[in-house]
């Protein structure tokens, strides 16, 4: 779950970029930015992958496969995947387990904020820099490339960022870990501006009458 949001936090943020940033890779990722800081909302589906060493020479590496859906509106995010219901409301998600009706409240804070919108523009403020990465046409779609590079990262060695030319928006998100874990988020459908209201995106009590709400401990309600 926190990959997740935080590839979807990271698409939508800002970098400050190093000295070896690349003119031309940054003008594309602002103008990028730029278009998705302007929806009132954005609902998207996805697949996401991840790649892992097995230790094993006849089995050197091993994948994992899911897809899901994430609807946001403004800094609030709803995160549907693998049967698992997640809200994201500021400091807080709310973890819906429906089959034993039951919802996890956790606060985010300190390490666990890395991957709210805000916390991302935290994790990155050492600088970022960027690069074109090049490009390929997928589906009748043009696909350009940018690396980035997060400096000071000791989990990261290099994130790339696939952008669709014609929308103009992000179409895969790939996280190349220094531990050799490959994590790839690629968005099979894209729709803005919807109309979607805010308590579609929002964590309500009276919809959970009934459920067993597991707060944290020390911490009242909000």
């Amino acid at each position: 779950m926190r990959y997740i949001i935080t590839s979807l936090a990271l698409a939508l943020s800002t970098f400050t970029f190093g000295q070896a940033t690349n003119t031309q890779a940054k003008s594309l990722f602002e103008e990028v930015k730029a278009n998705l800081l302007s929806y009132s909302d954005q609902s998207l589906t996805f697949t996401n992958k991840i790649e892992f060493p097995t230790g094993n020479p006849d089995n050197p590496r091993q994948a994992r496969e899911n897809t899901g859906k994430v609807t946001i509106v403004g800094e609030n995010y709803k995160l549907e995947t693998s049967g698992q219901v997640v809200y994201l409301n500021g400091n807080r998600a709310y973890v819906v387990n429906e089959d034993d009706e039951e919802v996890d409240v956790r606060i985010l804070e300190d390490s666990d904020m890395a991957f709210t919108p805000n916390g991302v523009l935290a994790r990155f403020e050492s600088g970022s820099s960027l690069a074109m990465a090049g490009k390929e046409t997928i589906d009748g779609k043009t696909i350009q490339y940018i690396k980035v590079r997060p400096n000071g990262s000791e989990e990261i060695r290099d994130i790339v960022l696939g952008i669709d030319m014609t929308t103009k928006r992000v179409y895969s998100y790939t996280e190349y870990d220094t531990d050799d874990v490959i994590k790839t988020i690629t968005i099979t459908s894209y729709s803005v501006n919807s109309g979607i209201n805010a308590s579609e995106v929002t964590f309500n009590r009276d919809d959970y009458s009934g459920w067993r709400i597991n707060e944290p401990r020390s911490r009242g309600r909000r």
